[in-house]
């Protein structure tokens, strides 16, 4: 299996990218920084899809109340991943939130200090 792909711009989707997953039974999206990818399936360290908004208004304020999970999702859940970037003059969702927090890319989804 090939993970990393160039897509037209250049980006490439690999491990510690931010990533949307599309999962069915039921039909959710998982937003957030891809950790593992298996035969069985993935591990992403993120939030709700829907919850992005809120978090990026929240992300390490004392008043946050949405917080990053890592999330195994089976294979045989998952629709498509989506690598999280820019289209045209919209932002990606990483970028919207490291605008707004000055967080870099670890302490987004809360990975600095975990273990």
């Amino acid at each position: 299996m090939i993970l990393a792909e160039k897509h037209q711009v250049g980006c490439v989707m690999d491990i510690g990218s931010f990533v949307v997953a599309t999962m069915i039974d039921p039909k959710e999206q998982f937003w957030g920084r891809l950790l593992s990818i298996t035969a069985a399936g993935v591990v992403i360290r993120g939030i709700d899809a829907k919850l992005t908004d809120q978090y990026t208004y929240q992300v390490g304020k004392p008043e946050q109340e949405v917080f990053a999970q890592t999330q195994f999702i089976p294979a045989r859940r998952l629709m498509s991943i989506w690598l999280d970037e820019a289209q045209g003059i919209v932002p990606s969702i990483a970028q919207r939130i490291r605008d707004h927090s000055s967080l870099d890319d670890d302490g987004i989804c809360g990975m600095v200090g975990d273990n």
